[in-house]
């Protein structure tokens, strides 16, 4: 679990960087979503207009950078940028580490149970419990097996839930009187509702070498590593937590660093070419014609060169810092990528094979794209490593 866990969060972050590195991803299907329901460029545009072509040009293949010989183009320098947050990121503590592990531990069931002493607040404790509304049960009001964390405020209950524990010890049972919040679910939100909630006992977990191997799946074999992996993640976490806050900063500066030479014409071309037939694609579907769609847009011809130049830039950025940093992403990493988002496409109700979600992803983005994208990320990690982060002075009014 956890290490899944950890795939997913990497990569979701290299998603997030190469949507903001690559303005590829910045096409009009990308503003509007794929299937824009809205009618709005459809009722700005004037009723006489004429329909826009319904053929575009022939979208050219995406050029690889990789054997380009990149410094021709461009130069840069991209280490010691200085780069400043609200609050400067924390350390990570053993008392992290431990919640961490007992959170994840009691969602996994990994715990025993204790019911020779009186719990106490911070205590997580399994309960059953039956809620009735009008002296009936209602769906979703009952369960004989679940946890809570002893906490009037953090419980993850509904308020007044974990506050009816209180004083109460391992096999009470006691009732609750409350009402749903009124932003809760509909059938539920505002109305009464009556719990009875037994106290089967304190959840208390110990991390054994046993465990550490059945959760990670063979791949840790020992309590002591399997702290280290958890810490470990819990950094990353706090890593690209401190990316997000910054990375509109550190991206203006590597462009405000950058010095162009020449702009690779064949990526150019690639964006140039994308470009249009979007926006010709969004005037066939909306029966407007190019220029309107351009107006509705705020668009023009300057604008879309403009556009696809800062594509084509901000491309040979990424390629340029890797290969200063000797970067690159074997194929066996693409694929673990693919299958990372083939099991997520899978959880919301999408059936993709590796195969086929790489050839949609590249007929939509172009050829390389998960490459690229992979690279990104570690291409954001190399620059924010050698950075210096700064606390923010507070405001003045």
């Amino acid at each position: 679990m956890m290490k899944k866990r950890f795939i997913r969060t990497a990569a979701l972050v290299s998603a997030v960087c190469l949507c903001m590195l690559s303005l590829a991803s910045c096409s009009l299907t990308d503003i509007f979503g794929k299937d824009y329901p809205d009618t709005t460029l459809a009722t700005q545009a004037s009723d006489t207009t004429t329909a826009a072509p319904e053929t575009t040009a022939t979208r050219p293949e995406k050029p690889s950078l990789i054997e380009l010989d990149i410094e021709k183009y461009l130069s840069l320098d991209y280490k010691g940028l200085t780069l400043s947050v609200k609050e400067l990121p924390k350390t990570v503590t053993d008392d992290d580490v431990n919640a961490e592990l007992k959170e994840m531990l009691t969602y996994l069931g990994k715990y025993t149970l204790v019911t020779d002493r009186a719990p106490v607040e911070g205590d997580t404790l399994e309960i059953s419990y039956v809620g009735t509304m009008n002296g009936e049960e209602f769906e979703g009001g009952k369960s004989d097996k679940a946890t809570i964390l002893l906490d009037k405020k953090n419980s993850g209950y509904i308020d007044g839930f974990a506050d009816a524990l209180y004083g109460a010890a391992c096999g009470d049972t006691v009732t609750a009187e409350l009402t749903f919040p009124k932003d809760y679910y509909e059938d539920l939100a505002g109305k009464a509702v009556t719990f009875k909630i037994t106290i089967k006992g304190i959840c208390q977990i110990e991390l054994t070498d046993e465990i550490a191997k059945e959760i990670s799946k063979g791949d840790i074999t020992t309590a002591a590593d399997y702290r280290t992996h958890v810490k470990e993640y819990l950094e990353l976490e706090i890593k690209h937590a401190t990316i997000d806050e910054v990375y509109d900063e550190m991206w203006e500066l590597l462009t405000e660093r950058a010095s162009v030479t020449e702009i690779y014409e064949p990526l150019y071309q690639f964006y140039h070419t994308d470009f249009i037939n979007s926006i010709v694609d969004y005037a066939n579907y909306y029966g407007i014609s190019y220029d309107e769609c351009l107006k509705t847009l705020g668009f023009d011809e300057n604008k879309i060169v403009e556009m696809s130049k800062e594509s084509a830039i901000n491309d040979m950025i990424i390629y340029y810092i890797a290969n200063k940093e000797g970067l690159s992403v074997s194929d066996e990493e693409c694929k673990e990528y693919l299958e990372d988002y083939v099991e997520y496409y899978k959880e919301q109700g999408m059936s993709y094979t590796v195969e086929s979600l790489e050839k949609e992803l590249e007929d939509y983005y172009g050829e390389g794209y998960v490459y690229t994208q992979l690279l990104s990320g570690e291409v954001i990690f190399a620059v924010f490593d050698s950075a210096t982060i700064v606390e923010k002075p507070a405001a003045t009014e």
